[in-house]
């Protein structure tokens, strides 16, 4: 039962996000962003850590990831909108990883140049199999009938936004390159203006 109550759950925010983020009437200014992945932390893996590859500390609760996330937003409200983005990156077991994200953004602080925004939504995670790997415990139960490993999650990121000009943000998060696993990226973002609404109302210039 749970897991039905689950599935419809996750069904029904995809729907509600879906129908926000094709609903062109509703949008006031989209952003694409790039960003480059960098550090993450392990701070809930018991079992892996001793298979870490990228180790920053001798136990593997840090590891160097590089990659690029690449983000696009569409907002409905000076506040309020919908994201999608993608990553890939050289993971901590020295493969290729890979994830997609949708998720409802909120700006929670805006303060001069200085933002904070909020996120959370759903993410489909891929890893590559590693299930014939020696002393591997699948901890993160991810889907492994497929040589490629992936598992659908909710997830979050926490932003940081510094204003560089009218179209174009620094930003600092804090994401989810894996399941248990928390990274920070550093990159841009730029505001691209809905020509139909007339002036500006944005999330990063109120």
């Amino acid at each position: 039962m749970h897991k039905i109550l689950k599935k419809i759950s996750i069904n029904t925010l995809l729907m509600l996000i879906l129908i926000i983020l094709f609903n062109g009437k509703l949008i006031a200014q989209n952003q694409f962003s790039a960003q480059l992945l960098t550090v993450t932390a392990h701070p809930f893996v018991k079992n892996n850590k001793s298979l870490h590859n990228r180790k920053i500390d001798a136990q593997g609760y840090l590891t160097f990831e590089p990659g690029l996330l690449l983000a696009y937003t569409q907002s409905f409200h000076p506040r309020i909108g919908v994201e999608l983005s993608a990553g890939a990156l050289k993971d901590r077991y020295d493969d290729i990883a890979a994830h997609l994200a949708l998720m409802l953004k909120g700006n929670a602080v805006k303060y001069y140049k200085h933002s904070l925004t909020l996120g959370i939504g759903l993410a489909v995670f891929f890893e590559a199999g590693k299930m014939d790997t020696p002393n591997y415990v699948n901890e993160e139960n991810f889907n492994t009938e497929n040589p490629t490993m992936h598992k659908i999650s909710l997830s979050g990121s926490i932003e940081y936004g510094y204003s560089l000009s009218k179209t174009t943000n620094f930003l600092v998060s804090l994401v989810h390159p894996h399941p248990r696993s928390f990274g920070i990226t550093a990159g841009i973002s730029i505001n691209i203006y809905n020509p139909n609404q007339k002036g500006c109302n944005c999330p990063s210039f109120r």
